[in-house]
């Protein structure tokens, strides 16, 4: 692992002091917050079965999330800093980065198994070209099978000129997994299983995937056209494990959730390169992911 340019998942442990990662992890499962997480992403649950929620340091501050305040802005930071050493060693090409204006905090609910289905965090944007062989396809579709057919042909293509995930570069996603001791446990109404059996007071969750599940599986060198792994020269389970932080090229990286039996949480921030600055006026970029300027201001 540790090799962007290859590919793989870059992996560093222990980003964020353990007793904050407590303090945003017991925010986080609290009764009411638990409740503003949703299936907000927009996507079927055929293909994944997370809730999440939007934040960024300002807006958990005003929520009275100062924990997972301090958590965001660490994490950005630990982001900010680990692409210069990267750049640094040649392992990612030098560019200007821009990280998204909201960070996606996603909930994984372990009685429920959820799970997110492999898929890619990126595309390329759309060519012209592929806008022309779109609009050929449309035509097709209208004529065999009408007006709603090839509409819907038309705003597949078309998505890939709007939306921001045509810009994402890399992928940084931070584990928010502790637990405590009873005396100070995160269980609540809606979280029953917040804590194990023998857990001390800040002891990190020992998360064991091949009973417990919901590793990051990484499907390395899958071919571009491959969606399920068929095609990985390599496939790496990646537990995780609390205060963890896992970056990898958004397009590149074929990548899935595997079904947990614990709950699990994560905060997962896309580093959108400086092409989308040209692009910022002529497309609609996600108020959920607006960006906020060079990482470097």
């Amino acid at each position: 692992m540790n090799n962007l340019r290859k590919g793989f998942p870059h992996v560093v442990d222990d980003v964020i002091p353990k007793v904050l990662l407590l303090k945003s992890a017991k925010e986080l499962r609290n009764g009411k917050e638990m409740q503003r997480f949703g299936a907000t992403h927009g996507q079927s649950t055929l293909l994944r079965t997370d809730d999440v929620m939007w934040l960024n340091e300002h807006t958990a501050k005003e929520r009275g999330l100062i924990g997972t305040s301090e958590v965001i802005s660490l994490f950005k930071q630990h982001i900010s800093t680990s692409l210069s050493k990267l750049s640094d060693n040649g392992d990612i090409q030098a560019a200007t980065c821009i990280l998204p204006h909201n960070f996606m905090v996603s909930h994984y609910d372990g009685e429920k198994e959820a799970f997110y289905t492999a898929h890619r965090d990126g595309s390329a944007p759309a060519t012209y070209q592929e806008l022309w062989q779109c609009l050929v396809a449309m035509c097709k579709d209208t004529w065999r099978d009408g007006i709603s057919a090839g509409f819907h042909t038309l705003n597949f293509a078309m998505d890939r000129f709007r939306s921001e995930k045509n810009f994402r570069t890399y992928t940084a996603i931070l584990y928010l997994n502790v637990a405590v001791s009873s005396a100070t446990s995160l269980a609540t109404d809606t979280d029953t299983d917040a804590t194990h059996e023998g857990e001390g007071e800040g002891e990190e969750v020992v998360w064991n995937v091949a009973t417990e599940g919901g590793a990051l599986r990484c499907f390395v060198g899958a071919e571009a056209s491959d969606t399920t792994g068929i095609t990985a020269a390599e496939v790496l389970d990646v537990s995780p494990t609390g205060g963890r932080v896992v970056m990898f090229p958004s397009r590149e990286l074929l990548h899935a959730v595997l079904p947990t039996k614990r709950s699990r949480l994560a905060l997962t921030a896309w580093i959108f390169s400086d092409a989308v600055l040209a692009w910022e006026m002529k497309i609609e970029i996600s108020a959920l992911c607006m960006c906020t300027g060079p990482m470097s201001e």
